[in-house]
């Protein structure tokens, strides 16, 4: 290869790197814009078919949702069932001794 287009290929490279160094920063930056309508007003689809079939509103089974899901993640203390199996399954003795 001559040296010219070395030098060609170092700057468009160059010009790459620099170019996607900068989509990364802007991706990382994320979007600074306030959604026009909140999560609360927005409806899903899957939570209106499922609110029909149970006979609730879709505003109920939301709630319902929220409730369940903050307790979930709140809950810090694993299981009995969990604290059962893990003890019920000695660890495999290391034959490297």
């Amino acid at each position: 290869m001559s040296r010219k287009l070395k030098i060609i290929l170092a700057v468009v490279a160059g010009v790459v790197m620099l170019a996607l160094g900068g989509g990364a920063v802007v991706m990382a930056a994320g979007s600074t814009t306030t959604p026009t309508t909140s999560t609360a007003t927005q409806s899903n689809p899957l939570f209106a078919k499922a609110a029909a079939i149970l006979g609730v509103t879709e505003r109920q089974l939301t709630a319902a949702y929220q409730q369940a899901n903050t307790q979930a993640h709140t809950t810090s203390s694993p299981s009995d069932s969990d604290f059962r199996y893990t003890n019920s399954h000695p660890q495999i003795p290391d034959k490297s001794r």
